[in-house]
């Protein structure tokens, strides 16, 4: 993923992690989820149009992934719709960021991008939680989990990358920094009022703002 994709993959989750606390709505953050969806899933179409090598279809495979997640996010976010199937999906990202975490350790050579490919797989798995399975009660640490790492896994090896720097970082930065990322998050969420449990129509159709019909609580997009 490029640097500018890698920017835009931390401002969007950044957005969505404030869906998740409540924060901001659903309807609001589909404008930034629809361009950075836009922007990443057809950057791998022209990519792939000029470059057919392996290292460049698994690039163009690992943009898509976040690609059609935040195309879906925006179209679920303007029309209220119901978020299991996309949780679902969620999961299965989940799943991929296993492999692309290998591809990164073993055939990149690159520890502390595999680390961050597992960070991703513990948010996105989150995210399935959420939506998939109605578990309302993490959605205060999946918004803080996305915000923080939207910080340390996007946003700054982003900037960094573009000067050089990132590349100089120790392989254990990574690994440090999802520690710390646990500790904090954790910290965080005990500060959010605590969620309402699931009820019966919780996983109905949601409203403009994300809410379950009528239950009124919260299913935020990824």
């Amino acid at each position: 993923m490029s640097a500018v994709g890698l920017l835009l993959v931390g401002a969007v989750l950044f957005v969505n992690g404030l869906v998740f606390l409540g924060r901001a709505d659903a309807r609001g953050a589909a404008v930034v989820n629809l361009f950075v969806g836009a922007f990443q899933t057809f950057a791998p179409v022209w990519l792939l149009a000029h470059d057919t090598s392996p290292d460049a279809v698994l690039g163009a495979a690992a943009t898509s992934l976040f690609g059609l997640t935040y195309l879906w996010a925006g179209v679920n976010g303007l029309t209220g719709a119901d978020g299991r199937a996309f949780g679902w999906f969620c999961f299965w990202v989940a799943g991929m960021t296993v492999f692309f975490a290998g591809v990164s350790a073993l055939r990149g050579g690159d520890p502390n991008q595999a680390v961050i490919w597992l960070t991703w797989g513990f948010l996105w798995a989150a995210f399935g939680r959420v939506l998939a399975l109605g578990n309302a009660r993490i959605a205060a640490s999946t918004g803080w989990l996305a915000i923080v790492l939207s910080v340390w896994t996007c946003t700054v090896p982003a900037l960094l990358g573009v000067l050089g720097w990132w590349a100089l970082a120790p392989w254990w930065t990574s690994l440090a920094l999802a520690a710390v990322t646990a500790v904090v998050v954790a910290a965080l969420a005990r500060t959010a009022p605590p969620a309402a449990p699931p009820t019966a129509d919780a996983a109905g159709p949601a409203g403009p703002a994300g809410a379950g019909a009528g239950s009124g609580r919260p299913v935020p997009v990824a």
